[in-house]
């Protein structure tokens, strides 16, 4: 999924090192970035994000008072602040992660997984004790089937795992194969060379047939005949 966040801090410069940060991360787009709280909480009452980092310390009106003012919304908070004596005040009102400037970037990193993980629909959700052994050509490698983002099949006795942290390992066995394994899991075989974790799609594009697009950015094709089951999946 693609998360739509909005940036709130009182700080420009604050904000371009942000929004430089999160440009470097697939599945987020940035929507609005205020640096008046008060003009940020009307833009959302009118458009809720699915993300929102919020600075604390801001003249004329708190990243805590923001929120008490906004209604019960489905947002994923992160606080971005340079006080980390509040990080028990915020972690009181829900956020999902506390980062101090100036932020990392495994720590950005691991509060947008998080986010994501919590927008997304329960039957998307990554299930625990999830993993699976898999042969390989020098035994067996345990992967949580959470951690697949797609899988491709070579068209001969080996498959790849394209993995979350960008790794790719080659299985022993076929495509059929691991469709049979992971269904279970949620998984969708979307083309006769290829199966997807939907918890990871983040768009479907019409154009050339109709292909998906990862939340990695890899492109994965659907078959005319597999269209219409992948319609349903989706409710569209």
């Amino acid at each position: 999924m693609t998360l739509q966040c909005i940036i709130v801090d009182d700080d420009p410069n604050n904000i371009e090192a942000l929004s430089l940060l999160l440009e470097q991360l697939p599945g987020v787009e940035i929507l609005h970035c205020f640096t008046s709280p008060e003009e940020a909480y009307h833009h959302i009452l009118r458009n809720p994000p699915n993300l929102l980092f919020l600075d604390v310390e801001m003249p004329g009106m708190s990243g805590f008072e923001l929120l008490e003012r906004l209604p019960d919304l489905p947002l994923s908070i992160v606080f971005v602040t340079a006080y980390n004596e509040t990080a028990v005040k915020a972690f009181r009102v829900h956020s999902i992660d506390y980062l101090l400037k100036p932020v990392l970037f495994s720590d950005l990193r691991a509060a947008v997984e998080k986010a994501k993980t919590q927008q997304q629909p329960d039957w998307f959700k990554p299930v625990a004790n999830d993993r699976i052994a898999f042969p390989t050509a020098n035994g067996f490698e345990h992967i949580a089937a959470s951690m697949i983002l797609r899988i491709n099949g070579t068209g001969g006795a080996f498959t790849e795992l394209f993995l979350l942290n960008g790794n790719k390992v080659l299985v022993s066995g076929n495509l059929s194969e691991f469709e049979t394994l992971l269904c279970p899991h949620g998984f969708f075989r979307c083309h006769s060379s290829h199966i997807i974790n939907p918890r990871y799609l983040t768009r479907y594009l019409k154009e050339d047939g109709g292909y998906l697009v990862m939340s990695d950015g890899s492109t994965v094709p659907v078959s005319r005949r597999k269209k219409e089951a992948f319609l349903n999946l989706i409710g569209s």
